[in-house]
């Protein structure tokens, strides 16, 4: 800005024609002169003075330029990042909900139980499914003391001590009574918010703990059969190493161990087998068919003696069916294959006594069936002399009479029924002493036991009263050869005189 003097904006400002200046002098004029030099002096002072502010003016203008622009360029990045930090909450607060939408399903989800746990003792929280347990709402356990339930002294001990020591994790099995049955759970643990509180999950082991026992009962049971069986089990590398090996296939290979035998027999084929090549037959049928049984063979044991072994095996795989090893059985078969040799030789001597046999009774076949011929014939011939005979008695005139050693009567036949002597039945059952007068009794008593013990044919003459007169009659005995009757009785013919 310039500043006039006075004198200067008098005279700018009067008129031409009425502001010419009366000269008093020309001091006054050179006087005027010098105040104006010196005023434009001042003027170009105060000129320069006014550039040189509005240059520091100019430059503090394009330095608030300069300043305004980079702020305004700060105040927009600042505003962006703002903004994409409020976005980046906001997402963050949303996926933080949905994390714990998340992991409240997930824990409603997991099959055990989950609670949150303070430093002092009391439930944050709890999982549907442990309150589902105890048939409580969820709510109901937020401020609880962990012991309210009265369930498990496991595991407030658990929790106690784990708040209590510097570890972040821990895990422990616990008892507790759930619905009146006693249940078994794993128990993890995990503190966070700087150790304050813990996070704790509980898995229900009971159906694996009993499966644990009763896999340990059955374990060992078959140890006590795999240590005591009298058969021996073993598993071998394919290669002709023992892997495992139960104390009685040591006793079969006589070993006093089986830690021993295992050590001591380094290849199978050559050091147990008497024919090394029944070992490679047994490895190809157990390639060919991945199972042998009864697979028999001759063997060493420890002191040289050579004995029958019998096994049963079976080869193992991979999922790639590769052969990882041999597993199977050993029978001591010695004695099954004695007696089956002394058996062989009993038969074979069998054989020989039945050839022996044979022949022996083919000959009596033969004598046999001569003798058949014979008595055919003489069966032939004693029908002819049975129909003579027949004829014969047809023709005689005797009376048979059969007694036993008493004397008694059994029987009597009319070989004649014209005989003018015929004795009836009445006879029988009575003794000669009671049909007989006494003389003819003894006479007949004492000739049927001298029949009877010498058995051979008497002759007797005797006679009888008949009516009003005698009749003198001839008798002749014998004593009865039947097989089937020979005890005591003998036979008189009683004869007509």
């Amino acid at each position: 800005m310039i500043e006039r003097s006075p004198l200067s904006q008098t005279n700018a400002g009067a008129n031409p024609q009425n502001e010419i200046p009366s000269l008093h002098s020309e001091e006054a004029a050179h006087q005027e002169i010098i105040a104006l030099k010196r005023e434009v002096a001042d003027l170009k002072t105060t000129l320069s003075d006014r550039t040189r502010t509005l240059t520091s003016a100019q430059a503090e203008i394009a330095d608030l330029k300069q300043k305004f622009a980079e702020q305004t360029a700060a105040l927009r990045e600042s505003n962006d990042t703002l903004v994409a930090e409020v976005v980046e909450r906001s997402q963050a607060e949303s996926n933080l909900r949905n994390a714990r939408d998340q992991l409240q399903a997930v824990l409603d989800a997991v099959p055990g139980i989950v609670s949150w746990i303070s430093d002092d003792l009391r439930y944050l929280g709890v999982n549907k499914h442990l309150a589902k347990i105890f048939n409580m709402p969820v709510e109901s356990f937020t401020g609880q003391d962990i012991g309210f339930l009265h369930t498990s002294n496991q595991f407030n001990q658990f929790v106690q001590d784990f708040f209590q020591s510097s570890q972040i994790d821990a895990y422990r099995e616990v008892s507790a009574q759930v619905a009146g049955e006693k249940r078994r759970f794993l128990i993890v643990a995990q503190k966070y918010n700087q150790g304050k509180a813990a996070f704790t999950v509980g898995i229900d082991i009971t159906q694996r703990t009993q499966a644990e026992e009763a896999l340990r009962q059955a374990e060992a049971k078959y140890r006590n059969i795999f240590e005591n069986t009298v058969e021996g089990i073993f598993q071998t590398t394919t290669d002709g190493r023992y892997l495992s090996a139960n104390p009685a296939l040591a006793r079969i290979y006589g070993y006093k161990s089986a830690d021993e035998m295992m050590r001591e027999v380094t290849s199978i084929q050559q050091q147990l087998y008497v024919d090394p090549q029944r070992r490679q037959e047994f490895v190809a049928a157990l390639q060919r068919d991945r199972a042998v049984t009864n697979f028999e063979s001759q063997v060493y044991r420890q002191d040289g003696t050579v004995i029958w072994v019998s096994e049963n095996s079976r080869s193992v795989s991979n999922e790639h069916d590769e052969i990882l090893y041999y597993e199977g059985t050993v029978e001591d078969i010695t004695h099954r294959k004695e007696a089956e040799a002394a058996l062989q030789r009993a038969n074979e001597e069998l054989e020989q006594r039945v050839a022996r046999r044979t022949a022996a009774l083919t000959e009596s076949n033969q004598r046999l069936l001569a003798e058949i011929r014979e008595r055919h014939r003489v069966e032939e011939a004693l029908r002819a002399s049975e129909a003579e005979l027949r004829a014969l008695f047809a023709a005689m005139t005797d009376v048979i009479t059969v007694f036993d050693g008493d004397g008694c009567y059994l029987n009597m036949v009319a070989t004649n029924s014209q005989l003018l002597f015929s004795p009836g039945t009445e006879r029988i059952g009575r003794t000669v002493y009671e049909v007989l007068p006494p003389y003819q009794a003894s006479l007949f008593m004492r000739h049927i036991q001298q029949a009877l013990n010498t058995r051979k044919p008497l002759r007797l003459e005797y006679s009888l009263p008949v009516g009003d007169w005698q009749q003198g009659s001839e008798a002749s005995g014998q004593a009865a050869l039947d097989d089937f009757d020979n005890i005591g009785n003998s036979k008189v013919n009683d004869s007509d005189s």
